[in-house]
């Protein structure tokens, strides 16, 4: 898929190191680890935004409407 991709879109992308990078241990280990983290905070629907400060994990409330009460979420959390 992905040199179907850069064939019709000319993007400067090194084709063999995308495929290695992608398939390689580390990103699998990466995944592993993402996925580990997403169940241990238990969200409830994505997207989410966790904010963790001093070792304690916050679910910031995500306000589309109006940026700045998520905003006054965070910083209260970190105060």
């Amino acid at each position: 898929m992905a040199r179907e991709l850069s064939q019709q879109q000319s993007l400067e992308l090194d084709i063999d190191q995308f495929i290695n990078d992608l398939s390689s241990a580390e990103t699998e280990q990466e995944l592993a680890r993402q996925i580990s983290l997403a169940r241990q905070l238990s969200q409830q629907g994505f997207p989410s935004l966790v904010l963790e400060h001093d070792g304690i994990r916050h679910q910031i409330p995500v306000d589309y409407s109006d940026h700045w009460l998520t905003l006054a979420d965070i910083i209260d959390k970190l105060n």
